[in-house]
């Protein structure tokens, strides 16, 4: 039913588009006849390449231009490719309907020559298989598109069928775009939830119960990672491994306990779980996908070096000739690409380390250095973005009107910058989590085990359960923010805190999604406003140059202040009534921010920013753990984040919830 629906929808379209045509000047009518089609080549051609040069985005973190570009080279890709199909074999059937008098087809069996390009374009290049994470939930409908498709290349082979070398030219490129086409199909099913769920584990026994690994002492790395693949799946699925299981990886870990081996080992996991769902790297890992590299590398090779030696027919147009020449040259730059990705893949060496074939064919390649070796010099830059509340403050006009301004505003200011995380803030996670692998995770932040030790026999006012936890991120951000602007003397452990505490506050304006679900967007506008109209109050411009001074006159005033000062007052809904309570609640995140700073500012100055430090680190750690594992997944195709980071050594480390076992 569905496919005559679009049968039936695409014919009604193409009667539509041919009286239009009827009412179009002639000489517009000739010039849309003479480029319709190599427009939309072009078109193709360009959309292929910019997939293929920036369609990997786990190698680089892609700004805002890349990714709308990746983007619309996405969604036009095959758009434009099914649309080519139609439009020659619309042409074509016209030409041989009209007993081949139509003047807008000069070669019919070279514009039949290129449609088995579509289907090659349809396939895609390697570096992309889905855009999004649910786009693999969709391998069904380019199952249909494969099968429709091709049946329409054979259609428009045949329909120009001369018997020449031409004609035995199309039907090799049609095999090659049909297991282009099918490895994409394929890549799709296969980073799937239910593929992951249902059939990865059954056909992959639990990596600790092989005793014997082929030449383990050479290979440990590879048998390590593909551990890591078997602990994903079970992330993924939401499933609970079992105690042996999770002490092997565990014990691994601690036995390694270098921080930058652990950096490196989990940002190079992350980029494994980019290539389960956006790439086809995974699907085609092992020796059938080297196999088929091999055999459309060679076809496509075949193809234009014989296109080249007996194209001289003069009856073909020269442009046409050169569309053609530049098919063939894109289609051969791609294949040359991913034979080398092929060839230097992560996931061929695991297939090989499995079997043991790796000893009689690719010794050589462990004399020099890899890409994927897990050396100890070798270092991992993170590049984390940071947002500030004082810095969204100042210079932005907020024009705040009966103590209200839209929600959308704080999503779209630019207030965000991407630094790379520090080596000592490095350490300082990896130690942490190290001390703590015996603990168990809390549901509640506020009952947190490490957070409630920290603010043990402090006099830190109103911490109950109640609180939210994008609220303690803004309230603990905006002291934080508050010390560390009247403190004159940096240090590490003040550099770190500001660091984690910039980065937490990004994710709440930015990436909300990453975090334990709460109304943190409504507290900070609340919030916001009231910091406004304090700068007000106490005739401050709120500008860079002023934070110091701004933040000195916070911590000099008292708690009740703030809290019972009518000025900044903000109630909760503009239609209420301003009662004792809602005053309360309005005010709260403000006053406590203050009244923490403050009590934090009586003591060793050192001491205190040992203490925010331990924080940050616990509230990074915490969200973490509590982010949806298909977010961080979904977070993978707009760059690696430190969240994910921290929530994979978790992993390793037996923090997780479905990771528990009993301390021994």
């Amino acid at each position: 039913m569905l496919i005559i629906t679009v049968i039936s929808s695409w014919w009604i379209s193409l009667e539509g588009h041919r009286r239009l045509v009827q009412v179009i000047p002639n000489p517009v009518q000739a010039w849309w006849e003479k480029w319709e089609l190599r427009g939309v080549i072009l078109v193709s051609l360009a959309s292929q390449m910019t997939l293929t040069l920036w369609g990997n985005r786990s190698n680089y973190k892609p700004n805002i231009w890349k990714r709308a570009l990746v983007w619309c080279a996405y969604l036009l890709a095959d758009w434009v490719a099914a649309l080519a199909m139609g439009v020659i074999s619309s042409n074509l059937g016209d030409y041989y309907s009209a007993n081949c008098q139509q003047k807008n087809v000069n070669n019919p069996q070279l514009i039949a020559f290129w449609a088995p390009f579509f289907l090659v374009h349809l396939g895609g290049p390697d570096t992309i298989t889905a855009y999004a994470l649910e786009d693999n939930e969709l391998w069904l409908r380019h199952l249909v598109g494969l099968v429709s498709q091709t049946i329409l290349t054979i259609y428009i082979i045949l329909m120009s069928w001369k018997g020449n070398w031409l004609s035995h030219l199309s039907i090799l490129m049609l095999i090659v775009g049909f297991i282009k086409y099918g490895e994409r199909t394929w890549s799709l099913y296969c980073g799937s939830i239910s593929h992951l769920r249902n059939s990865f584990l059954r056909s992959i026994e639990s990596p600790w119960k092989k005793e014997e690994w082929p030449h383990a002492s050479k290979r440990d790395y590879h048998r390590n990672y593909l551990r890591f693949i078997y602990i994903f799946v079970s992330l993924f699925a939401d499933l609970v491994l079992s105690p042996r299981d999770i002490n092997h990886d565990r014990q691994e870990f601690l036995n390694k306990t270098g921080w930058e081996y652990a950096f490196q080992k989990v940002d190079r996991e992350l980029k494994l779980m980019y290539d389960v769902f956006y790439t086809k790297a995974f699907a085609n890992y092992g020796f059938l996908g080297l196999l088929s590299r091999l055999f459309t590398l060679t076809s496509t090779t075949i193809v234009l070096v014989l296109y080249a030696k007996l194209s001289g027919n003069k009856e073909y147009l020269v442009m046409d000739r050169t569309i053609t020449f530049l098919l063939l040259v894109e289609a051969l730059i791609s294949e040359m690409y991913a034979f080398i990705l092929a060839l230097s893949s992560k996931w061929r060496r695991f297939y090989f380390t499995v079997t043991g074939i790796e000893d009689n064919v690719y010794m050589w390649e462990y004399n020099i250095k890899q890409d994927f070796s897990l050396n100890m010099g070798e270092s991992v830059s993170i590049s984390y973005g940071q947002s500030n509340f004082f810095n969204l403050i100042c210079g932005q006009n907020w024009n705040i009107k009966d103590n209200f301004f839209p929600m959308d505003k704080l999503e779209k200011l630019p207030i965000v910058s991407h630094s790379s995380l520090s080596s000592q803030l490095k350490k300082k996670i990896f130690s942490n989590l190290y001390l703590k692998s015996e603990r168990s995770m809390q549901s509640d932040f506020s009952s947190h085990p490490g957070y409630r030790n920290l603010i043990m026999g402090k006099n830190i006012p109103i911490f109950s359960s109640e609180f939210e936890f994008h609220r303690i991120i803004i309230i603990w951000h905006i002291a934080t923010d508050l010390l560390y602007h009247s403190d004159n003397d940096p240090n590490v452990h003040l550099e770190n805190s500001k660091q984690i505490s910039d980065y937490m506050f990004y994710l709440l304006v930015k990436k909300r999604y990453m975090l334990p679900v709460g109304a943190g967007l409504i507290t900070l506008r609340d919030t916001v406003i009231q910091t406004v109209k304090y700068f007000e109050l106490f005739n401050i411009v709120p500008q860079q140059n002023n934070l110091v001074e701004a933040s000195k006159i916070f911590l000099q005033q008292d708690a009740p202040t703030i809290l019972n000062d009518e000025a900044i007052y903000v109630p909760i809904d503009p239609n209420s009534e301003r009662d004792k309570s809602s005053k309360d609640q309005s005010a709260s995140v403000l006053f406590q921010a203050c009244a923490i700073a403050k009590e934090l500012t009586v003591g060793n100055r050192e001491e205190m920013w040992r203490f925010i430090e331990e924080l940050w680190v616990e509230i990074l750690c915490y969200a973490g753990a509590h982010c949806r594992v298909d977010m961080h997944a979904q977070q993978l195709r707009k760059g690696l984040e430190l969240i994910s980071h921290v929530w994979l050594l978790q992993a390793h480390f037996g923090l997780l919830d479905q990771f528990q076992i009993a301390p021994t």
